[in-house]
């Protein structure tokens, strides 16, 4: 008879602890206005957006539907949504041109505009051409 120690398969990878850690300190920080300030403002600003954007149902059930993450603890992290409903966390200046509609912002391989016609609501871009038309618009 072995008797022997599992090893158990992690579920989640290490960066998403680390999403997991931030996103709940930046709950608890955002919903108490007394230390809502212990928050930089773009990053406040960034929480409030993407609360607003994020997809209803996963707002109603409490956790994305896609990776199963808490909201909207999932929203104050710095990863973007799987859907994706809004792009990752920006730093100030991408977050200064994305917000007031002076550019398109390009993080990492992913390109996002907000979408004038829906009310400024986040939107991915695929096509390069687009990402081109836009860029120089903007």
């Amino acid at each position: 008879m072995t008797h022997g120690i599992k090893k158990l398969k992690p579920k989640r990878k290490l960066i998403d602890v680390w999403h997991y850690f931030l996103g709940n300190y930046r709950y608890f920080f955002y919903y108490r206005p007394k230390l809502s300030w212990l928050i930089r403002v773009h990053i406040r600003e960034q929480i409030s957006y993407r609360i607003t954007w994020m997809d209803s149902e996963c707002y109603s059930n409490g956790s994305c539907k896609i990776c199963g993450c808490e909201t909207t603890a999932l929203q104050m992290c710095n990863k973007q949504c799987d859907k994706p409903c809004y792009p990752p966390m920006m730093d100030k200046d991408q977050w200064h041109r994305y917000y007031t509609n002076e550019s398109v912002v390009c993080i990492k391989s992913d390109c996002w505009a907000k979408d004038t016609a829906h009310f400024g609501k986040p939107r991915l871009l695929n096509d390069k051409s687009q990402i081109n038309v836009l860029k120089k618009f903007y």
